[in-house]
């Protein structure tokens, strides 16, 4: 619902480049976060969704260019008593099937497809605004395609989730700070219905070729 703009920088020592500065940062309500640990790191789980009726939001960037013109990058944060953050770079290309791993949604959207987790443990991603302004942001982190290292806070407090469009797109934010929580030991993390939006404090990831 929020769109502000973000210092842009240069940070050579972290290999970000020009291409891959913010924009700017737009804010979607989100709708849920599920980080799950059953019982070994094959079998974790992170899935968040979030869906903002009658939005203001723009689809800025196209992630099915090639190279750092597309792509994105995708940030999961959870926060609470053992924190844990990991970034998932997600660049445009094809699987062996010969399919390419972004491809446009819709009218006005893109969608990240990855069953077999060539390109890592990320298994979809989309991002979406329909005709009638509903805006939506889906993601699904699974630990049986790669390492996903962001497990449950045990407890948790709160989380957030952004994805961040190259070739100068911007970063989508989903904060998960209110609403519903739920708790199960180091198993299970999970906010539903948060009431507020937002952005973490300092922009996160750096794309790599």
């Amino acid at each position: 619902m929020k769109r502000s703009l973000a210092i842009s920088a240069l940070v050579a020592g972290l290999g970000l480049v020009g291409g891959w500065a913010v924009a700017s940062d737009q804010t979607v309500l989100g709708k849920s976060f599920i980080v799950k640990n059953p019982s070994s790191a094959d079998k974790r789980k992170v899935t968040s969704s979030a869906k903002e009726l009658n939005s203001a939001n723009t689809i800025t960037g196209d992630p099915t260019l090639s190279g750092s013109a597309g792509g994105a990058i995708l940030t999961i944060i959870a926060n609470g008593a053992s924190p844990s953050t990991q970034t998932f770079n997600l660049p445009q290309g094809t699987s062996v099937s010969g399919k390419f791993f972004w491809k446009a949604s819709g009218t006005s959207g893109f969608k990240y497809k990855d069953g077999k987790g060539e390109q890592g443990p990320v298994k979809t991603v989309i991002i979406k605004k329909n005709l009638s302004g509903v805006f939506t942001i889906k993601a699904v982190i699974r630990g049986k395609n790669g390492a996903l290292n962001v497990v449950p806070p045990d407890p948790g407090t709160d989380g957030f989730v952004t994805l961040k469009i190259g070739g100068g797109g911007d970063r989508y934010c989903l904060q998960f700070a209110d609403g519903q929580v739920k708790n199960v030991d180091a198993s299970l993390f999970k906010v539903r219905r948060p009431t507020t939006e937002g952005c973490p404090s300092s922009p996160s990831g750096a794309f790599l070729d």
